[in-house]
């Protein structure tokens, strides 16, 4: 299976640092964010990687040259939004399904989010969403899905975009990674107003099912600077080398604050 990583937001959030780092390639230590779902790409038998990407992040291009996995790179001249970045990759992905990926969002997981995504496309052979749940305050941040049972399995059946709180369906909310058949490209040809990733989900929703994948590991929002941190500090405390540093700054931390 061929994978799509969206890397073309200018990561307005994260400025001023983004003015001369892509956010996707901020270290989480040593290593930057995207060599994270590179390598759970890999892990789970990728070998082709399609980035859409900006012009002047040619250090993603630059990073990525010798690895396990083929990459291929496109640069539309103006960042659209999701919809129009994913038509950029239909002639890569050609008529098969694929994985999609945003190359702001980190999963901690083991297994991986990508083989709990294929756990689950496996079983339903239909397109998959990653999900999360979230605190319900914070349903108004995100995609909020409704979703309904058959057996072990959960489907999604309306997706609200950025609930208020009393409107929401559930607290489990999309995560920025999917499984997608290539259905995909025509619905968002044929959807021409509104949120169209969100509305083409949804036409797969109903037109041949649309799987959830719970995923059972943490998430890190690292358009965000306090996701980016939290992400830091995550994978501080399981590194070799720093672990037991870090162990001990944040006991200090916590005594000295009395929790």
């Amino acid at each position: 299976m061929k994978a799509v990583i969206l890397a073309g937001g200018l990561g307005s959030r994260m400025a001023p640092i983004t003015r001369i780092v892509a956010k996707e390639m901020l270290p989480i230590v040593d290593r930057p964010v995207m060599d994270y779902l590179v390598e759970d790409l890999v892990n789970a038998g990728v070998t082709e990687i399609l980035v859409v990407s900006h012009k002047d992040k040619i250090c993603i291009q630059n990073y990525f040259n010798n690895t396990k996995a083929h990459f291929t790179y496109i640069y539309p001249d103006v960042p659209l939004g999701v919809a129009d970045a994913l038509m950029h990759a239909k002639n890569f992905v050609q008529s098969e399904p694929f994985i999609l990926f945003y190359g702001d969002v980190l999963f901690s997981a083991k297994p991986s989010s990508v083989m709990q995504m294929l756990e689950v496309y496996n079983k339903n052979n239909c397109s998959v969403v990653a999900t999360r749940r979230v605190l319900n305050k914070n349903v108004h941040l995100y995609g909020c899905l409704a979703y309904g049972e058959v057996g072990e399995n959960k489907f999604v059946t309306a997706i609200i975009e950025k609930p208020h709180p009393s409107e929401a369906p559930s607290n489990m909310v999309l995560a920025g990674q999917y499984i997608l058949t290539a259905d995909i490209f025509t619905l968002l040809e044929e959807i021409s107003a509104g949120e169209l990733f969100t509305d083409s989900l949804l036409r797969l929703a109903k037109d041949s099912h649309l799987a959830i994948a719970e995923i059972d590991g943490k998430c890190f929002d690292i358009g965000s600077k306090a996701g980016y941190v939290l992400a830091i500090l995550h994978y501080a405390m399981s590194h070799s080398q720093v672990k037991r540093e870090i162990k001990s700054f944040m006991y200090r931390f916590n005594k000295k604050d009395g929790k």
